[in-house]
């Protein structure tokens, strides 16, 4: 009777285990087999390459004597889904105002860090003070900036007799009492704040002479024209100047140098192009001044058999001439019977010879347009 429960008993515990599977079949509809093989494709979406950035950030700064106050203003993107630490800045700095009002702030290995959560893009505000003196006791002021593309700094409250400088920049831009600067990607500002020193002299500066400018104070002309219209122009030049001197004159065209003359002595003028001398003029006399002799013909328009006009230049020069003096001889029996130019004319005693003068010239060469005529024979009575 007893092997007879033991047997009853353990048929019980043989029904109550589950069949094995390995020979189950399940039956699925086509529309339930796609969404799972769909469903078994799908790839997670890529993570982002960049958690978060900050885009923008401006920095304005008042200096004070023992301080200086400031806000910075950050725009933030956040790209990840999960919440990010931002690092704004340096401990050093303490904060007195945040916008908006329930941002949160904390400070972690000696950084100010805003949490930003998931996705989204906010524009922050920090109002902070930092002290500005070192252990020297000198007026310095760093901290610690998160890098940014675009990133500016603003500073006020320096004095007229003051310089401000920062740390890897240049001179910077200013308005008014305003100095700004381009930071670039950088992670640190470093202000210095010196008095300009002054500059005082205990003895005076040395004079310096002013020189005299070079003028031409006489310019003599002794000019005889050819029926041709070739002339031959003997000119007097008397130079004040205080140092040697190149004397450059545009000459007529044409014209070709016979003699020249530097105080008295035989001299070669420099040809610098086709219508320019340069003449190399040492120091003065005792007296202050040189004296050259410049002897040139040239060839102008060939005089008309019974009237015409005759047209001539002098050599130009770049210096002022106190005083012209100019005798122009036509050829016989030619007369003059009107001229006009820069110059004025003078009564002459033949009607052949033209005189002509010229006060104060400067820059312009002196010209003289003659309108001639053969005088008409009387008639036979």
């Amino acid at each position: 009777m007893r092997w007879i429960s033991l047997l009853l008993a353990s048929a019980a515990l043989a029904a109550a285990e589950p069949p094995p599977l390995n020979e189950a079949r399940v039956t699925l509809s086509y529309p339930e087999l796609k969404a799972l093989l769909e469903a078994s494709r799908k790839q997670p979406p890529p993570a982002s390459p960049l958690a978060f950035s900050i885009l923008s950030a401006d920095y304005q700064l008042t200096l004070e004597k023992d301080r200086a106050t400031g806000t910075a203003t950050f725009e933030i993107q956040n790209f990840s889904d999960s919440a990010e630490l931002i690092p704004l800045l340096g401990s050093a700095a303490r904060v007195m105002r945040v916008e908006p009002k329930d941002a949160v702030l904390t400070v972690l290995s000696g950084r100010l860090k805003y949490l930003l959560e998931g996705k989204s893009r906010v524009r922050l505000v920090l109002a902070f003070t930092v002290a500005t003196r070192d252990a020297s006791g000198r007026w310095a002021l760093d901290l610690s900036i998160p890098e940014s593309a675009l990133s500016s700094l603003t500073i006020r409250g320096a004095e007229a007799s003051e310089t401000v400088t920062v740390a890897g920049l240049g001179a910077p831009t200013s308005e008014g009492e305003a100095l700004h600067w381009q930071l670039g990607a950088a992670e640190r500002i470093t202000v210095t704040r010196e008095t300009t020193p002054r500059i005082v002299r205990e003895t005076p500066l040395p004079t310096k002479r002013v020189e005299a400018p070079t003028i031409i104070r006489q310019l003599n002309v002794e000019m005889r024209a050819v029926r041709d219209g070739s002339y031959l122009a003997k000119t007097g030049w008397i130079i004040r100047h205080d140092n040697a001197i190149d004397l450059t004159l545009a000459m007529p065209e044409d014209a070709e140098i016979l003699t020249c003359r530097v105080n008295g002595s035989n001299a070669a003028p420099l040809e610098k192009d086709a219508r320019h001398i340069v003449l190399p003029i040492p120091p003065p006399t005792s007296q202050g001044e040189s004296q050259i002799e410049l002897t040139y013909t040239a060839r102008g328009k060939a005089f008309d058999p019974v009237r015409g006009e005759y047209s001539v230049t002098l050599p130009g020069a770049p210096f002022l001439i106190e005083k012209l003096g100019w005798d122009l001889e036509i050829p016989k029996p030619y007369e003059t019977v009107a001229i006009q130019g820069n110059v004025d004319f003078e009564p002459s005693p033949r009607p052949d010879l033209v005189r002509l003068k010229r006060e104060l010239g400067r820059g312009d060469a002196a010209t003289v347009q003659l309108f001639y005529q053969k005088p008409e024979k009387p008639a036979k009575s």
